[in-house]
């Protein structure tokens, strides 16, 4: 900025006139709870006395004299009253109550420290305009008037240029305590002299001749002693010429070109500048008759703040060309720098996992636009929410249409996902950045009978004790994706007939054991069902009634399957382990046993396809069999197939595709004794056979 450097003596008239009534305003301390000792700063009228106690006192008893800002030297629960007293003896009061409490020195690091105390070195720290302050990035801040809004810690300054001269509140929070300072640059002075000239001209065109000794001519036109004040048109230039009133021939002729009234300019920068200046002739300068602006005269007046930060108001401006007072005009200016408030993100869901998509509502400052960037899923089965946040890579922003997020996982795993939004403001200020972290699982539930249930949510980490925990986890409909069971230890089934509503796999570690009384039972329709390396046990009912229950699986127009199991169960009278129709079944190195009293099958199946490797399937009561098959087909490979009772087979199958290898056939039967172990009916097609061992029929 240039500025006119040949001037000797300050503008008297360019401080602000306030009004004898006018009340004092405390711009320092606030009420709030603060980390550092406050220093009082006062607005008050030129003229006015006010006097503070820091007790609560009287001040105009036992208090001190303001003439200045003043650090007050008092931490705990502090009253600070103050009275102002006017030149006519008029007093008002104000007072402001606040807290401090200095937090323990080793809980700061070496860099806060450091900052800190340069902080702290004056009551009023003194900012030069241009230069930067460097703020922790381990803290946040606010600068400013009104409710605080923190950003992160970074360097921040404001145009060596800037003539605004006001103090600057600085709010500072490691995310613990706050402190609170108060910044005041040290201004730029334009100097002026002022031209002695006989002539004084008020609001720009009217034009009081003041030295009765001279007689004065305008434009060239009669010369007259200018008794009388002349108007004049200020769109064009005017020319004053002045002399002695005692004429005679060579006196000296002095002169003043007035020219046009000049238009007041006025531009935004890019970084939120505002700058004014003038479009007219190059003798004009200006300077403000507002205390918030630095006294003196400039060619042109750029005000800025500090990011974060903003300001508005009206300036009553002075004009001089060649350092003669021309007249006034008014400009308005306003800088926004503040950040909108971070948006605020609700979600449907309050807890770290979601087995169901997340809607995010976000609320943020009326009219400010959204942006918001997703991160990509990362795989969370085995990572921690916190480890997962801190490897989170957020994609490009874009800006949010509405008000409404939804996250969804298109995975059989958990996954993280993770959404970042800002808003930004009709003058292009960026909030802080909020941010929100979720793990969605719509397939995997973890459940051990040792774990405790403070916490519980199904997770890896924080296991469910029981199946019981989510007794309608089997039966949801219309579910979009299956559910995939990890158990440990002894887990009770839901009690009574549970119909299956989802696709479902089970996962056994560390003798995991699914436990049905003599009142339960899967039934599958249209779903199907893995478990894998489970201990399955069925108990008849020790007292009372007959158990009427006589089975265990049935699968309905659904696939069944079981991978080194163990299915132990036992009815009343009547029973069979796993029954089908329209089905698919595998067993693979696994063991089925069913034990009843009258009759008893491990399976018994309609229309099924049913494939048998590697395993032991038992049958026991008066009468048995193991495979009971009509119209299907069955692969039976490398397996020890046992029947223990009165009369019984190994299988019985009608109008069904067999294929029969490498198995043995045991029989301990008391009541027949040579029947083949395997019966087909004429519509049986038998389509490989061989390698087979018979014991005990």
């Amino acid at each position: 900025m240039k500025r006119i450097q040949t001037l000797t003596f300050m503008i008297a008239y360019l401080l602000a006139a306030v009004s004898l009534f006018a009340e004092v305003e405390v711009l320092n301390p606030v009420p709030g709870t603060w980390a550092n000792r406050q220093v009082l700063v006062l607005a008050m009228p030129d003229g006015d006395d006010a006097f503070y106690s820091v007790n609560g006192a009287d001040p105009l008893v036992s208090g001190f004299a303001y003439d200045g800002p003043v650090q007050i030297d008092v931490t705990g629960n502090v009253e600070i009253r103050i009275v102002a007293v006017t030149a006519d003896g008029i007093k008002t009061e104000k007072s402001v109550s606040y807290t401090v409490t200095e937090p323990l020195q080793e809980k700061k690091d070496k860099t806060i420290d450091a900052f800190l105390d340069m902080m702290s070195s004056d009551a009023v720290y003194c900012y030069k305009p241009g230069t930067v302050i460097s703020i922790p990035a381990s803290m946040q801040y606010a600068v400013g008037a009104g409710e605080p809004i923190f950003l992160q810690g970074t360097d921040i300054s404001y145009s060596q240029d800037s003539v605004l001269v006001r103090y600057i509140p600085l709010m500072l929070t490691d995310g613990n305590s706050i402190w609170r300072y108060v910044i005041y640059p040290a201004e730029p002075v334009g100097l002026c002299t002022q031209r002695d000239v006989p002539f004084r001209i008020s609001n720009w065109t009217s034009v009081t001749f003041t030295d009765r000794k001279y007689i004065y001519s305008i434009d060239g036109k009669s010369w007259g002693p200018g008794t009388v004040p002349v108007s004049l048109d200020r769109s064009v230039s005017h020319e004053i010429r002045w002399q002695s009133i005692a004429y005679e021939p060579g006196n000296p002729v002095q002169s003043f070109l007035l020219p046009p009234k000049p238009e007041l300019c006025k531009m935004k920068l890019e970084n939120g500048e505002i700058r004014l200046s003038i479009a007219g002739d190059a003798s004009y300068c200006i300077g403000s008759t507002g205390e918030n602006i630095a006294p003196g005269l400039f060619q042109e007046l750029t005000f800025d703040v500090f990011p974060g930060d903003s300001i508005s108001g009206k300036l009553d401006l002075a004009f001089y060309s060649d350092n003669v007072y021309q007249g006034n005009l008014v400009a308005d200016y306003d800088i926004d720098k503040r950040s909108p408030a971070a948006p605020v993100l609700l979600p449907s869901v309050k807890t770290l996992l979601s087995r169901m998509p997340v809607t995010v509502e976000i609320a943020a400052e009326k009219n400010a636009k959204l942006f918001y960037a997703l991160s990509l899923p990362q795989n969370a089965s085995e990572k921690s929410v916190a480890v997962l946040h801190t490897t989170a890579r957020t994609g490009d922003y874009k800006e949010l249409t509405g008000t409404r997020l939804v996250l969804d996982a298109d995975s059989e795993e958990a996954e993280y996902l993770e959404v970042a939004v800002y808003a930004q403001d009709a003058a292009g200020n960026k909030s802080s950045i909020s941010e929100y972290g979720v793990v969605i699982d719509h397939c995997n539930y973890y459940f051990d009978a040792a774990a405790g249930t403070a916490g519980a949510d199904g997770s890896r980490e924080h296991p469910f004790t029981s199946l019981t925990d989510i007794p309608e986890l089997f039966t949801v409909r219309n579910r979009s994706h299956f559910i995939r069971l990890y158990i440990r230890g002894k887990q009770s089934v839901p009690h009574g007939t549970t119909v299956l509503q989802a696709d479902c796999e089970i996962k056994g570690t560390e003798n995991a054991e699914l436990v049905f009384s003599a009142e339960d039972s899967f039934i599958l329709r249209a779903v199907s069902l893995d478990i894998d390396n489970c201990l399955i046990t069925r108990s008849s009912a020790a007292t009372g009634p007959a158990d009427q229950g006589i089975y265990l699986f049935v699968a309905e127009n659904s696939v069944l399957d079981f991978n080194q199991c163990e299915v132990a169960a036992t009815f009343g009278d009547n029973g069979i382990a796993i029954s089908g129709s329209m089905s698919v079944i595998s067993v693979s190195d696994s063991t089925v046993i069913s034990q009843a009293g009258v009759y008893s099958a491990a399976f018994s199946l309609d229309n099924c396809r049913l494939k048998v490797l590697k395993s032991r399937i038992s049958a026991i009561a008066s009468t048995v069999v193991d495979f009971s098959m009509r119209n299907g087909y069955i692969e039976l490979r490398s397996s020890d197939c046992k029947v223990a009772g009165r009369i019984g087979r190994a299988a019985e199958l009608l109008g069904t595709n067999c294929i029969l290898t490498d198995n043995t056939f045991s029989g301990e039967l008391s009541g027949n004794s040579s029947v083949n172990p395997v019966w087909k009916d004429a519509a049986a097609v038998t389509i490989e056979d061989a390698g087979n061992k018979v014991n005990g029929f």
